[in-house]
């Protein structure tokens, strides 16, 4: 500003002096005054456009400061080098303990992240010759499966994932344990699930849990063989085997905090079978020689004991729900013989109706509605209702020495089921609830 005043004040005196023979033009001040303000604007400008430039540059600088993790014990494998594993773990079938090339879906290096996503990072690639071993869907859009495939590493167990109802698959990193169908191996795991898009647990002697979508997974040490798992409404249950008892365990399904349950009995070695409805817990099981249910309607807080349709001597029940109904399938010695249960297993109700020749033993059912379920039973597919009737559905010809070790619904029309072979096993799916199976593809995405 002074040095415009002092332009003017020389300007005035050249203007004036009598030495210059020209006239100035009438207007001359007028224009200087226009320039000084034109060149003040112009320096106002040029401050504020700093001033925004420093805006954006704090505000960039705070976008690429990386956040401080903390260290965590992260472990997780799917295809890099991973633990050693024991020699005594019983493997599903000769091809399914072939080992796998290695792919981009290493263990990662980086801490989990503290926050869940309901899309988690993309995984790698969909390993070649997966074969299925367990499934978990958490919506009609998502869901994993456990498995294996050929690998160059000692441990091959693999998962892969969909978030777009099966179009597309990714390769997800997986829990460093050998994939076995012998849950008593106390560093396998046999089977998956998932509470929801980002907590889940592998299982089946020991217990993994991730809570980032499969990304990281972390071992769990509870005092036993994890037997079972099911998670919920926000809760994780877990049935560990110590000794010749079994017991329960609960934790949120968003950290790792297990407590032992309190039931009304101790638990005999057979193995118990665990489902949870919304607001119910039931576990069926043996106690003091003796077939029992323990049912909690709190949450867990506290449990009654109520009747066990299932005798407990050929290994316990098979059992699911679906729409407010109870599903059992009982071993029973000859044969099995299904029951449902619509009031929280206060009462049991052998479902009319079977194949000629009866139900095989090993049969699984799955509940698909609060009025019918779909069984497996000897290598095929059948809808019961409760009202009585059975009804023959088609799958896809699954071969001599295949059996169906596991069927599920999501909704009442789309449903899956778990086709163990000799040499592989395959995942199924039906999108009309059970009338028809068709096998799943893993198509990269």
């Amino acid at each position: 500003m002074s040095d415009d005043r002092d332009f003017e004040r020389e300007l005035r005196r050249v203007l004036h002096d009598d030495r210059w023979s020209l006239a100035p033009p009438s207007n001359t001040l007028d224009r200087v005054h226009a320039g000084a303000n034109r060149r003040r604007r112009r320096k106002r400008v040029a401050a504020g456009g700093l001033s925004a430039l420093s805006v954006v540059a704090v505000a960039v600088l705070a976008l690429t400061i990386p956040q401080q993790l903390g260290n965590y014990d992260q472990q997780g494998s799917s295809a890099g080098p991973s633990a050693k594993t024991s020699s005594k773990h019983v493997q599903p079938s000769p091809q399914l303990t072939a080992q796998r090339p290695k792919s981009s879906v290493e263990s990662s290096t980086q801490p989990p992240s503290t926050a869940s996503s309901t899309h988690p990072a993309a995984g790698g690639a969909v390993p070649a010759h997966f074969a299925a071993a367990s499934m978990t869907a958490t919506d009609a859009s998502t869901f994993l499966v456990l498995g294996t495939a050929p690998c160059d590493n000692p441990i091959c167990t693999s998962v892969v994932r969909t978030d777009d109802g099966g179009r597309t698959f990714r390769g997800m990193p997986a829990p460093k344990a050998p994939l076995s169908s012998n849950p008593m191996g106390g560093d396998t795991v046999s089977d998956l699930r998932f509470a929801d898009s980002t907590d889940g647990y592998a299982f089946g002697g020991s217990l993994w849990t991730t809570h980032d979508g499969a990304q990281t997974w972390h071992r769990q040490r509870l005092p036993g063989t994890v037997v079972s798992v099911e998670a919920a409404q926000g809760t994780a249950w877990a049935v560990v085997k110590s000794g010749g008892t079994h017991r329960l365990y609960r934790s949120a399904t968003s950290s790792d905090s297990w407590s032992r349950v309190a039931l009304p009995a101790a638990l005999d070695d057979a193995t118990p079978a665990l489902v949870l409805q919304p607001g119910l817990v039931v576990m069926l099981g043996e106690s003091s020689g003796s077939a029992v249910a323990f049912v909690s309607t709190d949450g867990g807080r506290t449990f009654q004991q109520r009747p066990n349709p299932c005798p407990m001597a050929l290994g316990g029940p098979n059992l699911s729900a679906a729409g407010g109904t109870l599903w059992a399938f009982c071993p029973t010695g000859t044969q099995g013989r299904p029951y449902a249960s619509t009031d929280g297993a206060r009462s049991w109700t052998p479902v009319p109706g079977g194949p000629a020749g009866g139900w095989a033993n090993s049969s699984v059912i799955g509940g698909r509605s609060a009025g019918s379920a779909v069984l497996a039973s000897g290598g095929e597919l059948y809808r019961v209702a409760t009202g009585g009737g059975v009804q023959h559905e088609s799958s896809p010809s699954i071969g001599s020495g295949a059996s169906l070790r596991f069927v599920g619904f999501t909704t009442p029309q789309l449903g899956y089921a778990i086709l163990a072979h000799p040499s592989t096993s395959s995942l199924l799916r039906s999108t009309d609830g059970g009338h028809t199976w068709s096998v799943v593809r893993y198509p990269q995405g």
